[in-house]
């Protein structure tokens, strides 16, 4: 069946625009995962002090918290590692192709946008889940630092 010409332009329109979407969140999730490491650093930072000594339960504490820590970190730093992931119609498929006509080539690019579209979608819900798992790790981390600072008794 032949396209209709007004539709697959206004596919190749919006799935633009969603791609660019989609290209947003994932930088979004980068940013965030890039903060998780520094904010644990001043954080601890924070907590720690500049104490010259802890005692025996304080350091088996602050062990625990280098140790989640260590997890988050490397889980934001698996958020931003690069990955291989191609986007948009092969630049020399859409230049052969130019002999369509324009509801066809619409159709074609629109179809490679939506092959585009779901694979930074996986991408983003991929990093997603090691950006939260990070944040969680964080999260524990903090805690177990306040437990360290409590054992240490605060000053």
């Amino acid at each position: 069946m032949k396209p209709n010409p007004d539709s697959a332009a206004a596919a190749v329109e919006t799935l633009r625009a969603e791609l660019e979407m989609a290209n947003g969140s994932l930088e979004a999730i980068d940013r965030k995962a890039a903060l998780v490491p520094a904010t644990l650093g001043v954080i601890a930072g924070v907590f720690v002090g500049s104490t010259a000594a802890f005692s025996g339960p304080e350091t088996v504490v602050l062990i625990a918290a280098v140790g989640t820590g260590i997890v988050s970190a490397l889980s934001a730093l698996q958020v931003l590692w690069a990955r291989v992931l191609t986007i948009g119609p092969n630049a020399t498929t859409t230049a052969d192709a130019t002999h369509l006509d324009p509801a066809d080539f619409n159709r074609a690019v629109a179809g490679s946008l939506a092959l585009s579209i779901d694979k930074m979608t996986e991408a983003a819900k991929w990093k997603a889940a090691r950006l939260n798992r990070a944040i969680g790790w964080a999260g524990a981390t903090i805690l177990v630092l306040a437990v360290a600072r409590i054992v240490g008794g605060i000053t």
